[in-house]
C-alpha cells in the first residue's frame, strides 16, 4: 500500500488520501483509536498529507 509519494499525481495522492482517511476510520472503529494498526495508518496518511502539502507549496511559490 505505501508507495513512494513523489512518483504520485497530486489527484493520485489526494485518492490515496481519501482511502488512508476512510481506513484509518474503519479500523479506528473496529480496534481502537490506540491500536497500532490505527497508528500506523495515521503515520503513513500523515507522510502523504506532509507530501502533498509540500508540493502545493511549491507551486505556490513557482508561480510566484
Amino acid at each position: 500500500m505505501f508507495t513512494s509519494c513523489k512518483c504520485l499525481s497530486i489527484e493520485e495522492t489526494k485518492f490515496i488520501i481519501s482511502m488512508l482517511r476512510q481506513r484509518m476510520i474503519n479500523v479506528g472503529l473496529k480496534k481502537g483509536l490506540n491500536h497500532a494498526h490505527t497508528i500506523e495508518i495515521s503515520q503513513i496518511l500523515d507522510i502523504y498529507l506532509t507530501d502533498l502539502q509540500n508540493r502545493k507549496n511549491q507551486i505556490r511559490t513557482s508561480v510566484t
